[in-house]
């Protein structure tokens, strides 16, 4: 999308900011798996009413993003496990989610994980 997007606007000689595109296409794409999402489980009666299973579909909408599909097949497959299956899958959906974050990144460069050499 973000492709399409900066070559549409070079096209018709529009200027922007990469960055702040970037990032307004990021949380388009976001926002349209959460929708899915939330669609999706009330088609399937996944209540949504305790702050676990709101977790769940943000994590997902995080995760998956942009593939609404794959999240969508993720929040089935999950509505389907056993308690203690959910447990598990929560545990490293969450764990991929916080990946994600700036925080996770900072924790990493502040480890010595993010060392880069300059030549």
């Amino acid at each position: 999308m973000y492709k399409e997007l900066t070559e549409k606007l070079d096209q018709i000689g529009l200027t922007y900011d990469k960055d702040e595109l970037k990032f307004k296409v990021d949380q388009a794409e976001k926002h349209a798996v959460a929708q899915a999402l939330i669609k999706k489980a009330k088609e399937i009666s996944f209540a949504l009413e305790s702050n676990q299973a709101k977790s769940v579909v943000a994590a997902l909408s995080e995760t998956f993003a942009p593939d609404c599909q794959a999240a969508v097949n993720a929040l089935l497959h999950y509505s389907q496990l056993n308690a203690n299956d959910q447990l598990e899958y929560r545990e490293q959906l969450y764990t991929q989610f916080i990946r994600h974050t700036s925080v996770f990144d900072t924790v990493m460069q502040l480890n010595g994980e993010y060392a880069r050499r300059w030549f």
